[in-house]
């Protein structure tokens, strides 16, 4: 059985994903939170987009580490290299199904290292030993994830962007917000990432390109036309499930009041 289990969907993810496909490339950099989908429909969006079946995500031939293990999970991107834009470097992010570190690795405590806490995880061991770069991640915004979960930091995964998905943000902060760690909360997983495993990110990250905003506002606009889609669907429909009560209401009253009138 994997260690790696369901983060957790945010609320407003769970009642409905539009565009749940569409990353946007203009948002995408080191400390924004993706979403990793079910492995068969990665694949199968890695192999339309490339048309080589049988050389998908899982063929690990970037050269790091791959497992299905690492589907079905948000992701916390903490390198998109300029030289290859298209692909993220990755930590995976865990809930342990509501399990806290001790609780988890009993029986291996020295595992707990391998993972640091995201609010409202509790705190880790590490920090009352002194180790300020454990203490607890939280998101920008002030968004607060809805089960307690943690970055593992001792691989790193890569993905092409395209074969991942949107992880939205739940309110307030904004159905239209990608959930993202700020740059001291990054620069402190990228230390104990180093630490772990001696990966060094790039220094010369990938810049938004005109293009990307281009493509970006489009993708934006395209959701707001399909929200407005929606809500004059869902208007109409009360307007036709209402409207015969409404009319037999008007009725009875038109026919309430002739009697009235006929008695007096």
């Amino acid at each position: 059985m994997s260690d790696i289990d369901d983060f957790g969907l945010l609320p407003f993810t769970a009642v409905l994903r539009l565009d749940q496909d569409d990353v946007r490339r203009d948002l995408v950099k080191r400390g924004v939170v993706l979403w990793l989908p079910p492995v068969d429909i990665a694949e199968e969006k890695h192999n339309e987009r490339t048309r080589s079946p049988g050389c998908g995500v899982l063929d690990g031939s970037d050269g790091y580490p791959v497992m299905e293990g690492m589907f079905r999970h948000p992701i916390l991107v903490i390198d998109r290299p300029e030289a290859t834009p298209n692909k993220v470097l990755f930590c995976l992010m865990t809930s342990f199904r509501g399990q806290t570190l001790e609780r988890r690795f009993a029986r291996e405590q020295f595992r707990i290292d391998d993972y640091v806490p995201v609010q409202p995880s509790s705190p880790h061991p590490r920090v009352a030993q002194g180790d300020r770069d454990y203490r607890t991640l939280t998101l920008k915004r002030n968004v607060v994830v809805e089960k307690a979960g943690y970055v593992q930091i001792n691989k790193v995964y890569i993905v092409d962007i395209r074969d991942a998905q949107r992880y939205w943000a739940p309110r307030p902060a904004g159905s239209n917000q990608y959930c993202e760690f700020g740059k001291k909360h990054v620069d402190r997983v990228l230390r104990l990432v180093r630490d772990s495993t001696g990966f060094r990110a790039s220094t010369r990250q990938h810049q938004t390109t005109l293009t990307e905003r281009v493509g970006g506002n489009i993708q934006r606009l395209r959701r707001w036309r399909v929200w407005k889609g929606l809500e004059f669907t869902v208007t109409t429909i009360a307007f036709m499930l209402l409207a015969p009560v409404w009319r037999f209401g008007v009725l009875g009253y038109v026919a309430y009041d002739m009697v009235v009138q006929i008695d007096e």
